[in-house]
């Protein structure tokens, strides 16, 4: 499938210019004027990526990468900036746009960098995908082990009642029950630090 684009430029010729370069590289591509226009095709359509430019008048592209990294995380950014905004193009990588070209935009170097996005986003997805399936498994596992560990319990208690009840007879058998024991409180403590293991990585993927 091909990968959608959409390019937000309130120039029309440079975003035709930028549109044609990358239709030409086999990418599927939209245009909008500005940020306000290139919120309502986000809501329509699912892009892979979006090159915007950064001063627009109604919205502009700062203000359209904060919104859009809320409503759609899987929609990687590219900013266009011309050369005085160069710092507000490095503040926009810190709120998530993956790079940023300074205008005049080359075409070969929109390619290149277009290709090099795409690539990001996708390794991203893929080690978000595993977290969540990471995160899963520990869950799960967790669960399991809470059943185990109230099983544990409640046989703990049945073996120290009957421990009770033999008042000191029969010792080899009151050695094995012990161990029993012990072998129960291990896995408790197991139990209770991959629970712990569990909540560590759900709060990392939070972060």
């Amino acid at each position: 499938m091909l990968a959608r684009v959409l390019v937000v430029e309130d120039e029309e010729p440079v975003r035709q210019l930028i549109i044609e370069q990358l239709q030409g590289s086999d990418y599927q591509c939209d245009g909008a004027s500005n940020g306000v226009e290139a919120l309502k095709l986000l809501g329509q359509h699912p892009y892979d990526l979006v090159v915007s430019d950064i001063m627009m008048p109604e919205k502009s592209g700062t203000e359209l990468l904060k919104e859009s990294r809320q409503l759609y995380p899987d929609t990687a950014f590219i900013m266009v900036t011309a050369r005085g905004d160069v710092d507000l193009a490095t503040r926009s990588m810190s709120e998530g746009a993956l790079d940023y070209i300074v205008k005049p935009v080359k075409l070969d170097d929109l390619t290149r960098r277009v290709l090099k996005a795409l690539e990001k986003r996708c390794e991203v997805m893929l080690d978000r995908d595993r977290q969540r399936k990471v995160e899963q498994a520990l869950r799960l596992q967790s669960q399991e082990l809470q059943r185990k560990n109230q099983e544990l319990g409640a046989l703990n208690q049945m073996v120290q009642r009957f421990m009770t009840e033999r008042t000191g007879k029969e010792s080899d058998l009151q050695d094995l029950i012990q161990s029993i024991i012990d072998l129960a409180d291990r896995i408790k403590a197991l139990a209770q630090r991959l629970q712990q293991a569990a909540a560590d990585q759900s709060a990392s993927v939070q972060r």
